[in-house]
């Protein structure tokens, strides 16, 4: 079985286990990376498989169109009335968007929305397909294409994989990577063969928000904690915190952050956490900002308080460190931040609390709502610290059930394999060629146009 995998180079450590899993059932394997900047080149890989870099301006002149077009369908996209409560994201893609085209979708009258919805589309079919993709899937004649992240604010060139995948007959699949990709990164703006999902969640956010078809949804689990549920501690625990210049007498509470996203000024509202915990308790605190919102956390003098320890992780790949801190701590605080998941995964309590500032950043996106089933949840520090207070350690039912109900884990096959059997489907199902008709005269005239003046 071979497969072309076109993913970010930055994403594929989330799926070692399925990369393994695909191994193990013969697969070969071609990787796709597409960025700007870099040298055309293929290498092999030490799994045996190989990677093609590509440069993205092998498209040439209709790649900056390309992208205006899609970008801009995102944005009408985040301005049906299903994002009414949540202005934040209905802002993300203005950015961009031609200031021309901003102030017509800004008066978001539904039939003006309807209208340049359908100008858009019929601007997407009138793109050229990439010759260079065509051709390499020709030369390596894949029995499967797959594709994520895919649905990725700022990137929505992997949209002509799919394209080529129908017009060749090749069967496509789109794996969901994250809890979010759905409802904050865009709008799922060609529907693939298959689509994977993590849980039943994901399944109506697909038929509701993207309207795609239930049969063209398949629920595999949250494949990409199968790893993080392998590792096991680097170190001790009194060790662990002794490095950390605390107490292993004392219980320890875990500070997890969020993105720049979710929480845009939280190291001043850490600050704040750690004032009132320390009213109530002498527990260790250990504050792990996200690591990409890090700058509110600098000359924070409440961090350098007697038994609080900073733990900065430089990178987003550094899943040891993180495992090694959830797995010493007796109860794990944030704001909303994709770590909870690990902490779930791991078992731990998992608390919150809404301030009136915490709360405006929690309601920015949709996907906090997903948490209240993990989630202590509290709406004054002094009901949190109550809660913190009454934790005991040990296995949290309320974590448990959330990784099996949300997360797709514990009880027969693992998400790893379910979803190397969705694919297997996908294959069986396969796909009947589907050559693109012309765009036409017109279309084709109204995308030069809309060429030239988007520069």
């Amino acid at each position: 079985m071979k497969a072309l995998v076109c993913i970010n180079r930055s994403y594929r450590r989330h799926f070692v286990t399925v990369i393994q899993e695909l191994t193990e059932r013969g697969y070969e394997l071609l990787f796709i990376d597409e960025t700007d900047g870099c040298e055309d080149k293929v290498s092999v890989l030490k799994n045996g498989h190989r990677e093609l870099q590509l440069n993205l301006n092998h498209r040439g002149a209709w790649l900056r169109t390309m992208e205006k077009i899609r970008h801009t369908r995102c944005q009408i996209f985040f301005l049906q009335p299903f994002f009414e409560r949540h202005p934040y994201l209905r802002t993300r893609f203005e950015s961009f968007t031609d200031p021309f085209v901003h102030r017509l979708l800004s008066s978001k009258l539904p039939f003006l929305l309807k209208g340049l919805d359908r100008i858009f589309r019929g601007l997407e079919n009138a793109l050229p397909l990439p010759e260079r993709i065509l051709n390499e899937m020709r030369a390596f004649q894949p029995d499967l294409v797959i594709v994520t992240p895919l649905i990725f604010m700022g990137q929505v060139h992997q949209y002509d994989y799919l394209k080529c995948a129908r017009a060749l007959g090749i069967p496509s699949v789109f794996p969901v990577f994250s809890w979010d990709n759905l409802t904050t990164k865009g709008a799922l703006l060609d529907i693939p063969d298959f689509t994977i999902v993590w849980n039943e969640t994901q399944v109506a956010e697909l038929e509701k928000l993207h309207r795609v078809p239930r049969e063209k949804i398949l629920v595999s689990g949250a494949y990409r904690f199968d790893e993080f549920l392998s590792l096991r501690p680097s170190v001790d625990r009194s060790p662990y915190l002794r490095n950390l210049g605390l107490d292993s007498a004392q219980k320890t509470l875990l500070y997890i952050g969020s993105s720049e996203l979710c929480a845009p000024d939280e190291g001043k509202f850490c600050g704040d956490w750690i004032r009132e915990v320390r009213k109530k308790s002498s527990a260790n605190i250990v504050v792990r900002p996200h690591p990409r919102n890090t700058a509110s956390y600098e000359n924070n003098d409440d961090l350098r308080r007697e038994g609080v320890a900073l733990s900065l992780g430089t990178s987003l790949k550094e899943s040891q460190s993180l495992y090694d801190a959830l797995t010493y701590s007796d109860a794990v605080i944030g704001i909303n931040t994709s770590a909870m998941l690990e902490a779930a995964v791991l078992g731990k309590s998992v608390f919150t609390v809404s301030t009136p500032l915490t709360k405006e950043w929690q309601q920015r996106t949709l996907h906090f709502e997903y948490l209240q089933n993990l989630l202590h949840h509290a709406d004054s520090f002094e009901e949190h610290l109550r809660q913190l207070e009454g934790t005991k350690g040990g296995a949290d039912p309320r974590s448990v059930r959330f990784a099996q109900s949300f997360l797709g884990l514990g009880g027969g096959e693992s998400p790893t394999v379910r979803f190397a059997e969705a694919l297997e489907r996908a294959v069986r199902a396969g796909s009947a060629p589907a050559p693109r008709k012309a765009a036409g005269r017109i279309p084709h005239k109204f995308l030069e146009a809309y060429a030239k003046i988007s520069k």
